[in-house]
């Protein structure tokens, strides 16, 4: 999977189980975006300017605090993203 297909697989796994990604343009450059909880909700915002492959990192590290990441990305490509916690 290129970071591109693991990006997409991780929004759509984002959206069926009920976290909301928004991928905005950040002011600032050192901002990376990351989980939040908007009205009770978690929302996960991710810089759109920043590499797709740093983009999945945060965004499967968001996942991960659910529980669904490891048993769906590829084993191969999950050592890729090391996950911050």
């Amino acid at each position: 999977m290129t970071p591109e297909e693991v990006l997409a697989s991780l929004v759509e796994l984002a959206k069926r189980t009920g976290i909301r990604v928004r991928f905005d343009e950040f002011d600032e450059l050192s901002a990376q975006g990351g989980l939040c909880m908007v009205k009770g909700e978690p929302l996960v915002v991710l810089d759109a300017r920043s590499p797709v492959a740093e983009q999945a990192e945060i965004l499967a590290a968001a996942l991960s605090r659910f529980g669904v990441l490891p048993i769906y990305l590829p084993r191969a490509r999950s050592r890729r993203f090391a996950l911050r916690h």
